[in-house]
């Protein structure tokens, strides 16, 4: 190990203490996952733990930490990408999708045989294909999927050293990137890395009692809502996610620009939905009214209120409905709105994402 630990030297390294593993930690989770792990993975897991170098890559170990916690982080993104695919791929059949279809079912044999051990900021997992072990090299071939650009996915390599080493140390995890032979580029990121620090379910100290239970791993939620590591990027970019609305996958609701000029808040599409994440019911004007108080509740959650609604965005699956009922949206929109009319525009789509959905808005607001 005497490699990862040179090249830990070369590092800034910040966010506390080191949450390295022990061989016992392991060797548990091995048991308790039923998988075997890479040995460039154990070896950077005893050194490092779970952290993320610069402000691109988070890799994830199983530090004191039961495999159910792994599942959570980042085995929940492999099952919505799962269901993402095999909308693409139904999509593509139909001819309403321009992505390769062939790609996507390549993509889904990937997923099946999938382990997640890491993701990015920008939405992109990295994980291994179990099917690829070879007990040669004791290694798993390594890819990055984007989750917003599916038919994207790349294969990186295998040795997990020459991964760390000259993809989270020396390229940024981007797609252009990620076109091109990144190892030419010899592009130089903050060559540092950040810890993710051993704590309970909800970010701060361990607690008193100290048992295994009380260690999760850091989600991307838990460090964009942590003061301390959140104040270690220079992004002026931060996410709005309203617990009323459930957890997003994939996507978040909103995402707050701050500026010197002031903050913009960029709405994502929101439907009739409530926070279990089911439709409110089949009527038009019912799922109208839903969508327009979960964008306002993302508004309201990033610090602004209705009168900073400056555009809107209303998805219709039937233009004629709206027409016919538009006394009842104008009622449910004053009792929220009152008399504030922003910028709109209404456009009329074959379907929405969710099957039930009628209605989706998205919008911008401004948050003084």
């Amino acid at each position: 190990m005497d490699k990862w630990r040179a090249l830990l030297s070369e590092l800034n390294v910040a966010g506390g203490n080191m949450s390295s593993c022990g061989v016992e930690d392991i060797q548990a989770f091995e048991a308790e996952a039923g998988v075997v792990l890479p040995d460039g993975y154990k070896e950077f897991c005893q050194v490092f733990g779970s952290g993320m170098f610069g402000e691109e890559i988070r890799l994830y170990c199983p530090c004191r930490v039961k495999s159910a916690h792994i599942r959570e982080v980042c085995w929940s993104a492999i099952a919505s990408l799962k269901q993402d695919v095999a909308l693409e791929i139904q999509y593509s059949v139909e001819g309403q999708s321009s992505l390769d279809v062939e790609k996507m079912k390549s993509l889904a044999v990937l997923l099946d045989s999938a382990f997640a051990f890491g993701d990015t900021p920008s939405a992109e997992i990295l994980l291994w294909d179990v099917i690829s072990y070879d007990e040669t090299d004791k290694s798993y071939d390594i890819y990055i999927v984007p989750m917003d650009a599916l038919e994207r996915f790349t294969r990186i390599g295998r040795d997990f050293f020459e991964f760390v080493r000259d993809f989270c140390l020396n390229a940024k995890a981007n797609l252009a990137l990620l076109q091109a032979d990144y190892l030419s580029k010899n592009i130089k990121l903050n060559r540092s890395f950040i810890c993710f620090a051993e704590t309970p379910s909800a970010v701060g100290q361990h607690s008193a009692q100290g048992s295994e239970e009380d260690f999760a791993f850091l989600s991307f939620q838990d460090i964009i809502s942590d003061p301390q590591l959140s104040s270690q990027s220079s992004s002026p970019l931060s996410l709005v996610n309203p617990v009323s609305l459930g957890q997003p996958r994939g996507y978040s609701n909103g995402v707050l620009q701050s500026s010197s000029s002031g903050r913009l808040l960029f709405i994502a599409g929101q439907i009739g939905w409530d926070e279990q994440q089911n439709i409110v019911s089949s009527d038009f004007v019912e799922q109208f009214a839903r969508a327009l108080a979960n964008v306002i509740e993302v508004v309201r959650e990033a610090g602004g209120t209705t009168d900073g609604i400056a555009r809107l965005v209303i998805y219709v699956t039937d233009k004629n409905e709206y027409r016919v009922r538009q006394r009842e949206v104008g009622d449910k929109w004053r009792a929220v709105m009152g008399r504030h009319f922003p910028a709109m525009g209404l456009v009329e789509v074959k379907s929405l994402l969710e099957d039930n959905a009628k209605v989706e808005i998205e919008g911008i607001a401004v948050i003084q």
